[in-house]
């Protein structure tokens, strides 16, 4: 859904209640009636159709967020909106009252809607006069206000009694019967990932707009984009929803259904740059969640896997991916060895466009397996952030391929460039084991159990007992289980040990936490 289709709806909200508190204050008696009805009337409707398109339209998770807050804020008084067409037809309330209670809700929301409006249409000037410190619709009468509307009226089954006060009301029966939102299902949840990639563009498109990369080292150069991945309604944490796959043959995906890679646009540095700063504007903090793949991975799984992480673990930040150039196979596995510790610099290149020429101050990075080497190697680099403190908030090592000592040393060497490290291991991870195997057993970094690597400085946390669902070679268990996603949500909100769902175990070198089911 476009941004300007939203800010039309959200503009059309407000104009409904601009006015709706313009006639509820000013008009005469005589033309109360028929200008509150076309007023409440138009409110209903604007409102109705802003939750449709919360539950039909592909948004962002954020956006969906943020309308829905307006919805369910709005709702209020859009069933006392409802409530007065069947007050005034059966003449059960004095109008009077009803002008008072609409004129003092919409008075109490309009600041509350008013900053969202002008997110969404703040390069466009709405023609609105100001009043008492607030944005206001103009009217010289009752009956240009009235004007504004000409929709027909409809009437609901609610009652409004009055107190003797003459100044509350009160609701004998719910406000309504019928549910104003059907909130039975909600649509694909769309998430934008800014990725910087290694990879050679194909050329071709391989499905819509999809721009396809090929698998493998590449050009070496850094290609910056956008990818649109789409969440399904039905989606279940921690999962990464796809077709049948038989042999080399998938079947079409589904939006409804399935995780899917919508499209795929390679931009240009300032068109890139230009799309981040305006997702960056109306953050609280400038941060980024930068995901980077292991092995046995391809460009379209990497984009999918980092949209699928930001939204199960609801990252309220900018959504990045460095995808390296994997060649996607097990066979592979040699040939990525050399690729990723190619990529580093890249990796360090990366960083820096956001950092200093985008302007994010806060990065949440998680490595993934053989994608731990790249981070490490540029976390040796420090050239890219200004001032005496690291940008990197918190960084996660996630079933490293890396060797334990070689591990040990690097970290020694990075220890006060990241405000946090964190590692994840699994005595069950069937891809660190094989890699473990193939080097006479020298220990790995990404191991569990007996051989969990504890250091000072590290916050180790052993998955094994939640890690029986590995996937094969490609060992994503950090984006499969429920539980490491619950801990991932903690550690990226920068929560201390110890947290819920781990248990303290000791260690000859110290303290260590496991993950119980």
């Amino acid at each position: 859904m476009e941004r300007q289709e939203i800010a039309a709806l959200l503009r059309e909200l407000l104009d409904s209640i601009l006015v709706l508190e313009r006639v509820a204050k000013v008009v005469s008696h005589d033309s109360r009636l028929p200008a509150l009805q076309s007023a409440a009337r138009a409110l209903i409707d604007c409102h109705e159709s802003l939750a449709a398109a919360c539950y039909s339209q592909l948004l962002h998770y954020k956006t969906r967020t943020k309308l829905l807050r307006v919805v369910d804020q709005a709702a209020s008084l859009v069933a006392l909106c409802q409530l007065l067409e069947q007050a005034i037809q059966h003449d059960q309330v004095d109008p009077q009252l009803l002008q008072i209670e609409l004129a003092t809700m919409s008075s109490n929301l309009l600041p509350l809607l008013e900053p969202v409006v002008e997110y969404y249409d703040r390069k466009q000037q709405l023609n609105w006069s100001v009043s008492e410190g607030h944005q206001r619709v103009a009217f010289d009468d009752a009956q240009q206000s009235s004007a504004f509307f000409s929709r027909s009226i409809k009437f609901g089954d609610s009652e409004v009694v009055p107190e003797d006060d003459g100044m509350q009301l009160y609701v004998t029966h719910d406000l309504v019967q019928d549910p104003l939102i059907p909130r039975a299902k909600i649509g694909p949840t769309e998430v934008p990932v800014y990725f910087g990639t290694t990879r050679s563009i194909n050329g071709k498109l391989r499905s819509g707009s999809v721009v396809d990369f090929f698998d493998g080292r590449g050009s070496g150069e850094l290609t910056l984009g956008r990818a649109l991945i789409s969440i399904p309604p039905g989606h279940r944490v921690g999962k990464l929803e796809l077709p049948l796959s038989i042999w080399k043959f998938r079947l079409k995906p589904n939006p409804e259904k399935h995780v899917v890679l919508r499209s795929t646009e390679p931009l240009g540095v300032e068109d890139w740059l230009s799309a981040i700063r305006e997702e960056l504007f109306d953050l609280p903090k400038r941060m980024a969640f930068v995901f980077i793949h292991g092995f046995n991975v391809t460009f379209s799984q990497a984009m999918m896997r980092a949209g699928q992480i930001a939204r199960d673990i609801g990252y309220e930040g900018l959504v990045t991916s460095f995808s390296w150039g994997s060649e996607g196979t097990v066979d592979g596995y040699p040939a990525d060895e050399d690729t990723v510790q190619l990529a580093g610099p890249k990796l360090v290149e990366f960083l820096a466009k956001l950092h200093t020429d985008a302007g994010v101050e806060t990065f949440h990075i998680v490595a993934h397996s053989m994608g731990c080497r790249a981070l490490l190697s540029a976390l040796k680099e420090t050239s890219w952030w200004s001032g005496p403190e690291t940008p990197v908030a918190e960084a996660v090592f996630a079933a490293p391929d890396v060797d334990a000592t070689q591990y040990q040393e690097s970290m020694m060497a990075i220890s006060r460039n990241a405000g946090r490290y964190t590692l994840y291991g699994s005595e069950r991870d069937w891809a660190i084991a094989v890699s473990r195997c193939i080097r006479k057993n020298h220990p790995r970094a990404g191991d569990g159990g007996e051989n969990i690597l504890v250091m000072n400085g590290v916050e180790t946390v052993d998955a094994t007992e939640v890690g029986e669902q590995l996937f094969g070679l490609g060992h994503s268990y950090i984006a499969d289980k429920r539980t490491i996603l619950g801990d991932l949500w903690a550690v990226l909100r920068g929560l201390p040990m110890p947290r819920f769902g781990l248990q303290e175990r000791l260690h000859h070198v110290g303290k260590y936490w496991a993950l119980v089911p």
